[in-house]
């Protein structure tokens, strides 16, 4: 899949969908570091999916649920704010 198709389907993606994207480039961007740092963690990170599997498992992930049910879900998770300690001045 060239960079241009790619870049197609991620305008496509919901919300949610995004979301995931990001943490998974997130985690192959560290990845990638630690094995320019530690050749031998190749062997210890699992494999990477491709668009059409990462499509398959979200697919999988909201089958059974309606559009009301995802956007109940949506709102459920984004209902409490956990807000960070304050630190001592």
């Amino acid at each position: 899949m060239a960079l241009s198709d790619l870049m197609r389907e991620v305008k496509s993606l919901s919300s949610d969908e995004l979301e995931a994207l990001y943490l998974f480039v997130q985690d192959q961007r560290e990845y990638r570091r630690l094995v320019e740092q530690e050749p031998e963690a190749a062997d210890r990170h699992p494999a990477s999916l491709d668009m059409d599997d990462l499509k398959q498992i979200f697919a999988e992930l909201r089958d059974g649920f309606s559009e009301h049910d995802l956007e109940e879900l949506d709102w459920a998770m984004n209902v409490e704010v956990i807000k960070p300690p304050a630190e001592d001045a």
